[in-house]
């Protein structure tokens, strides 16, 4: 639906849910598992990873800068932003 009026990119970030567990800052994962949170994607739902993104980064092992980089890359690449260029 979304090509009828412009571009769209599918960016999935497929850090592994245990990752995201360590990281959680608000404590939801665990409040999932205790059964205070219904309906958590990766505890009591299923989470269906996209089979067709068109770029795929795991943050568990790319730095921040890194996963920029490549978002950067690509939408220069795709011509949505001018080429990057990298200093010396």
């Amino acid at each position: 639906m979304v090509r009828e009026v412009g571009d769209f990119l599918l960016i999935h970030v497929a850090t592994p849910a245990e990752v995201c567990e360590e990281r959680d800052r608000k404590g939801l994962y665990a409040k999932a598992r205790a059964g205070i949170i219904e309906h958590f994607t990766g505890v009591s739902d299923p989470y269906e990873e996209p089979r067709d993104a068109d770029l795929v980064i795991d943050t568990s092992d790319t730095s921040r800068a890194e996963a920029l980089e490549t978002v950067l890359r690509l939408l220069a690449d795709g011509g949505w932003l001018p080429p990057v260029t990298t200093e010396a």
